[in-house]
């Protein structure tokens, strides 16, 4: 099907602010991982999935703006919305929210560890406590079990004497 100019430069500019918003989600993936951290494995597999969704969504604008031909233009715009906001906004994004998740997290600490800390102590404590009195356990049980083993023996010895 033949566009005209004017709905040309609307699937431009509508794949550009796609692009745009991609970008803007790309970077909440992003400050996701910073904040919740996996591994390397993991990191590549959540930018699979995600290029993966963009890709469907990308397909479903041009279905719906362009009636699902994919033009060379609608690429373009869409990369063009990405590299724009990848260069001019995101650093400032990323630096606001890095500051702003940073504060909240040092906030939470300050309320969140004395709540925490005293029955982390305790636990401590007790678990201190408690590996103590097993290594004294086994350590007995250890002779206990040695002493065993030699009557063993010595029973076996007598059996065969009596042979």
């Amino acid at each position: 099907m033949i566009l005209s100019m004017s709905n040309q430069a609307v699937v431009f500019l509508a794949m550009a602010a796609f692009g745009v918003a991609a970008g803007f989600v790309y970077d909440w993936v992003r400050l996701l991982r910073r904040l919740v951290s996996r591994g390397g494995l993991a990191a590549q597999i959540e930018d699979v999935l995600f290029w993966i969704l963009a890709s469907g969504v990308a397909f479903f604008f041009l279905l719906r703006l362009n009636f699902g031909e994919v033009r060379g233009f609608a690429i373009v715009g869409m990369f063009l919305g990405m590299f724009l906001y990848f260069v001019a906004v995101s650093p400032v994004f990323m630096r606001a929210a890095i500051r702003v998740t940073d504060a909240i997290s040092a906030a939470a600490r300050k309320v969140m560890l004395p709540i925490v800390r005293p029955p982390v102590l305790f636990a401590r404590r007790k678990i201190a406590a408690g590996a103590r009195r097993g290594k004294r356990a086994l350590s007995s049980g250890r002779r206990y079990v040695r002493i065993k083993k030699i009557t063993f023996a010595r029973q076996i010895r007598i059996i065969r004497e009596k042979r």
